[in-house]
C-alpha cells in the first residue's frame, strides 16, 4: 500500500504539475494574444497615420499642380494679349503708312484744285499772298473732308 500511495502521490504531483504547466501555457498564450492585439493596433495606427500623411501629401501636390497650371495659363494669356497688342500696333502702323502715301498722292490733286479755285478768284502768281490763300482754302477743304468722313465712319 505504501507503494500504491507513493504512486498515487506521484500521479497527483504530476497532475498538479501538469495543471500548473497548462495554466502557465494558457497565461502565456493570453499574454501573446494581448501582445499581438497591441502590436496589431499599433500597426493599424501606423498604417492609418501613413495613409493620412499620404493623403495630405497628395492634396498638397494637387494644390501645387493647380497653382502651376494657373500660373502657366496666366502666362499664356499674357503672351496672347501681348501678341494681340503687337499685331494691332503693327496693323495701325501699316494703315498709317498707306494713309500717308494716299495723302502724298492727294496732295498734288488738292493743290491743283485749290490753285484753279484761287486763280478763278482773280489771284494770280506764285507769290506770298497766292500761297497763303491756297493754304487757307486747302485747310477749309481738309477740315470739311475730315468732318464728313468722321461722321461717315461713325455710322454703323
Amino acid at each position: 500500500m505504501a507503494k500504491k500511495d507513493k504512486t498515487s502521490e506521484e500521479i497527483k504531483k504530476l497532475r498538479n504539475q501538469d495543471k500548473k504547466d497548462k495554466d502557465e501555457l494558457v497565461e502565456e498564450v493570453k499574454k501573446l494574444k494581448n501582445q499581438d492585439l497591441k502590436d496589431k493596433k499599433q500597426l493599424e495606427g501606423e498604417v492609418n497615420r501613413l495613409r493620412l500623411k499620404s493623403l495630405l501629401s497628395e492634396k498638397r501636390l494637387k494644390e501645387q499642380i493647380k497653382k502651376i497650371r494657373e500660373t502657366a495659363f496666366a502666362g499664356r494669356t499674357k503672351i496672347i494679349q501681348v501678341k494681340d497688342k503687337a499685331r494691332d500696333k503693327i496693323a495701325a502702323a501699316i494703315v498709317a503708312a498707306f494713309a500717308f502715301i494716299m495723302a502724298l498722292v492727294w496732295r498734288d490733286v488738292i493743290k491743283e484744285f485749290v490753285d484753279k479755285i484761287v486763280e478763278g478768284a482773280g489771284v494770280n502768281g506764285s507769290g506770298y499772298l497766292f500761297t497763303l490763300i491756297s493754304a487757307f482754302v486747302t485747310s477749309i477743304i481738309c477740315v470739311l473732308g475730315i468732318m464728313y468722313f468722321s461722321k461717315w465712319s461713325d455710322k454703323k
